[in-house]
Formats: C-alpha cells, sequence, structure tokens
C-alpha cells in the first residue's frame, strides 16, 4: 500500500498565469523578493527623514550650523519666492495644488476595483487640503504673522484662541485618517494633539519639518506593517515616495542657488500629487493586485 501511494501520480501544478486574452504571463518573482527589496527602501527613507529632522532641530536649536541649507531656508523654514507678489510661493502652492487634487480626482474614478491604486484617491483630499495650509501661512504672512504668533494670551477671545489652535486639526485628518487605516478616533486624537502642538509648542521656522517628518511617519508605518508585499510595495517607496524624500533635501540645499528663483518650496508640494502620477502611469499598466478583480473585470 505504500508503494502504491508513492508511485501514483502527483497533484496537478497550479496553472500559469494569463492575462485577459490567453496569453501567459512572465513569472512573478517571489513576494519575499520584493518585501526585501520594498522593505529596504522603505527603512532607507525613514532613516534619511529622521536624520533630516535631526539635522535641522540641530540646526534651529543651535547645537551646529547648516551652511549648506542656506540663507533664504534658514530665515523662513521654507524656500520663499517672489514675496509680496499675488505669485508668493505660498499661493503658488495653493494654485497647483488645488488643480492636481482635481487631477487626482478625475484619475481616481478610473482606480475602481484596483486596491494598488487606492493611493490616487488617498491623495486628493490631502493634496488639496495641503494647498489650503499654504493658503493660510500666505494669510498670516500677509498680516505679518499674527495669527501664528497667537497664544491663548493675545487672542482676542476664548472663541478665537480654540478656533486657533484647533485650525489645523482638518489638515492633519486628511492625512491621518484619508491615508493611512487608522481608525477615526484615533486619527483624530492625533490630529488634535498635532494642531495643539504646533500652536503652541513648535517654532514657525519648524512647521515644515515637524509636519513632514510625523507624515511621513504615518505613510511609512502603514506602508511597513500593512503593505501586501509585491511588485507594487516596491513601486511606491521609488516612484511616489523617492521624489517626496528627494525634494525634501534638495529645497534646502539648492534654494540659494537655484529654486528662491523658481517658485522655491512649490518643488516639494508638486513631488507629492508628481509623484502620485508617476506610480499611476506605471502601476495602472500592470496586472491588478487582486486577480478575482481581473476576473470580474473581463467579465
Amino acid at each position: 500500500m505504500q508503494r502504491s501511494a508513492r508511485l501514483s501520480s502527483p497533484e496537478p501544478r497550479p496553472a500559469a498565469p494569463v492575462d485577459n486574452n490567453g496569453k501567459s504571463l512572465p513569472a512573478e518573482p517571489t513576494l519575499s523578493f520584493w518585501g526585501i527589496v520594498g522593505t529596504t527602501i522603505n527603512v532607507i527613507a525613514l532613516t534619511a527623514l529622521l536624520g533630516y529632522a535631526v539635522a535641522v532641530l540641530g540646526h534651529s536649536s543651535g547645537y551646529w550650523v547648516l551652511s549648506a541649507f542656506g540663507k533664504n531656508w534658514a530665515a523662513d523654514g521654507f524656500c520663499l519666492s517672489y514675496k509680496d507678489t499675488l505669485y508668493h510661493t505660498h499661493l503658488l502652492c495653493l494654485y497647483a495644488d488645488t488643480c492636481l487634487s482635481l487631477l487626482l480626482w478625475f484619475l481616481s474614478r478610473r482606480c475602481q476595483g484596483r486596491p494598488e491604486l487606492s493611493i490616487v484617491r488617498e491623495n486628493v483630499l490631502s493634496v488639496l487640503m495641503h494647498g489650503f495650509a499654504h493658503g493660510g501661512l500666505w494669510l498670516d504672512y500677509h498680516r505679518g504673522g499674527d495669527l501664528l504668533a497667537m497664544t491663548w494670551a493675545t487672542a482676542p477671545s476664548t472663541t478665537a484662541a480654540i478656533v486657533r489652535h484647533l485650525s489645523l486639526v482638518p489638515f492633519w485628518m486628511s492625512f491621518t485618517y484619508a491615508m493611512t487605516p487608522s481608525p477615526l478616533w484615533l486619527a483624530a486624537a492625533q490630529s488634535l494633539v498635532h494642531s495643539v502642538l504646533m500652536t503652541t509648542v513648535v517654532p514657525p521656522l519648524l512647521a515644515f519639518t515637524y509636519v513632514n517628518t510625523f507624515i511621513s511617519l504615518n505613510l511609512l508605518g502603514k506602508q511597513l506593517l500593512t503593505a501586501p508585499r509585491d511588485v507594487f510595495y516596491v513601486l511606491s517607496g521609488v516612484l511616489y515616495g523617492g521624489p517626496i524624500l528627494t525634494a525634501t533635501f534638495l529645497e534646502p540645499l539648492l534654494c540659494d542657488s537655484l529654486l528662491v528663483r523658481w517658485g522655491g518650496h512649490i518643488i516639494f508640494d508638486l513631488s507629492i500629487p508628481g509623484g502620485v502620477l508617476l506610480y499611476y502611469a506605471v502601476a495602472s499598466h500592470l496586472p491588478p493586485r487582486d486577480a478575482k478583480t481581473a476576473a470580474k473585470k473581463a467579465d
């Protein structure tokens, strides 16, 4: 009986993957390969991000001087161009983010049933709120900085102080809730804490570094903890995260020599929807992550 069992026919192997036309698809690398590559990319990004935050914090605290970051960036915490015009950097960011959020919204309607393309939909609101935040910064700059400088002691009323300290909650929610798997209560709590800290503790010169650091920690944490280890995991780190991380460093390094004459901080704002569009352009032409989704679309 044992001998006959060993000589019995082996179980058939799973059929090779095919596309909607019945043509064989190339063999996929193992999930462990994509996992190793993608996780390595995200860990490098996380390390670089934290290194940037420490460098900026030490610079602002006087522990060292980052002369390579330039005078314009050091003066404002952003690379600001065309001050006192209607194409001030903050206004350029407002215009660009508003237009690009509409483009992402349009593209998101073509991503139904493709979870690996959800990054397009997730960025619609956050890109829009990012632009509105720059509009608020321009308004504060236009008013001489009195809004950012407002405290409980200097606010004209208790209501004004409460509104001031809660004003950034919608901005943070567009990232912590719309772009991560956090439950509503956790996203709201985190957004409230960040809003209060930014209006009471964080100096205006560190506002960008603070926001960029904690939003990136949320997004990288989502990738490292919950993202499926497939080719889209790698593409997200390279095509979406790569431009944002690159722009983070290029803004202070090239501000004085180049960017201050070409819109300054807008290079960073454009890197976010730009990365999304780059990812979409590549990922949308690959077979869907879920084979069942592909079968449904074929029907």
